[in-house]
């Protein structure tokens, strides 16, 4: 039998599903190349629309934010963060917390 949309003569029927498998494999791998990290860090160094932390092996990251939070947050301080990481972008802020340090 074969598979039927190939063998059809519009070639608009070919371009939708064309489209549409494409579409859909995109979408598989954006959300399968997206990663959500939690953990505590130091803060390291504050800029207007990122910030690095280190996390308490000595790894350093730097995570981008949407707003500038430099005079919400102090450098050295301690606190709880999570971020999401894409396969081709950087690590983006979801929340911050600060912690007492224990």
């Amino acid at each position: 039998m074969g598979v039927v949309w190939l063998k059809s003569k519009k070639p608009t029927v070919k371009i939708i599903s064309l489209i549409t498998a494409l579409l859909l494999f995109g979408m598989f791998v954006y959300f399968s190349k997206t990663t959500l990290t939690a953990q505590a860090v130091v803060l390291e160094k504050t800029g207007v629309n990122a910030i690095v932390v280190a996390d308490y092996s000595g790894v350093r990251t730097t995570v981008k934010t949407a707003v500038n939070i430099s005079e919400l947050v102090q450098e050295g301080g301690q606190y709880y963060i999570s971020y999401k990481t894409r396969m081709w972008g950087a690590p983006e802020l979801l929340s911050i917390k600060k912690t007492d340090g224990r």
